[in-house]
């Protein structure tokens, strides 16, 4: 069964989908952005922006005990 999942640690979806998906086992996630947890890009910079998308990955798969 599929599971929608989502972290207070990583911004909400921005359309009508979940951060990821739980099933069998595994973890499936959607795109991430370089935004906030209020949904506003952290920089112009390319840089910044994808330390941003891995602290958000990290933030929703710390809730399965998982890391990157």
């Amino acid at each position: 069964m599929k599971q929608p999942i989502s972290s207070t640690k990583a911004p909400k979806a921005l359309g009508p989908y979940s951060a990821g998906v739980l099933t069998e086992g595994l973890v499936f996630l959607s795109g991430q952005l370089g935004v906030d947890t209020n949904g506003d890009l952290v920089s112009e910079d390319v840089v910044e922006q994808t330390k941003k998308v891995f602290e958000n990955i990290g933030g929703i798969t710390r809730n399965f005990r998982l890391n990157l």
